[in-house]
């Protein structure tokens, strides 16, 4: 105990919540999600430039089809990966058993890992190792989150994103800045 309160005063900007003790999360995994967040949320295009409808119309090639798609990925990266966050997070809300499967088993695998690697650990009174914690999560995350349709969810957010990058980014006409950029 004296050791986390050691670490946790010498750690500036440290905030401990109550699931943390269980499950010990060190500040910088926080602070790089925060960051990578910001960075890509600043990084957005305006929404009204990314839905502008006087830019759609159907390529006269293939080739400029693909044309289009390969510089609109690259315009409009932060937008898809934030549609892709907005399909997952729908699709984590309207099926209740997948959250709780794959919270259970993000928090399963913090807390093993957290767990001493050479020391048993009793549990239900019976003692594993931190292997044999990993394998039961394991088995026991892959059945949960097969009954909770699991697979079925992520073919689902797959095809959802694929559609809406394939089809924006073929049918929308790159901005105009994108031609500049290429000739220099």
């Amino acid at each position: 105990m004296a050791a986390v309160a050691n670490s946790s005063n010498s750690a500036p900007n440290t905030s401990v919540s109550t699931w943390t003790s269980y499950v010990k999360v060190d500040s910088q995994t926080f602070d790089t999600i925060r960051q990578e967040g910001s960075k890509r949320l600043a990084g957005l295009k305006p929404w009204n430039e990314f839905f502008d409808r006087n830019r759609v119309s159907v390529p006269k090639t293939f080739k400029e089809f693909t044309t289009r798609l390969n510089q609109n990925v690259q315009v409009y990266q932060n937008n898809y990966i934030f549609l892709s966050l907005i399909i997952a997070a729908y699709a984590l809300i309207t099926n209740l058993w997948l959250l709780i499967g794959a919270a259970f088993c993000l928090i399963g695998s913090k807390w093993i890992g957290s767990l001493p690697a050479n020391e048993p650990v009793k549990l239900l009174g019976t003692q594993f190792t931190q292997t044999q914690l990993y394998i039961g999560l394991g088995i026991f995350g892959l059945v949960f989150l097969w009954l909770s349709g699991a697979p079925s969810t992520i073919f689902w957010m797959l095809t959802t994103a694929g559609l809406l990058l394939v089809v924006h980014g073929g049918l929308m006409e790159p901005p105009v800045e994108v031609g500049f950029t290429d000739a220099v």
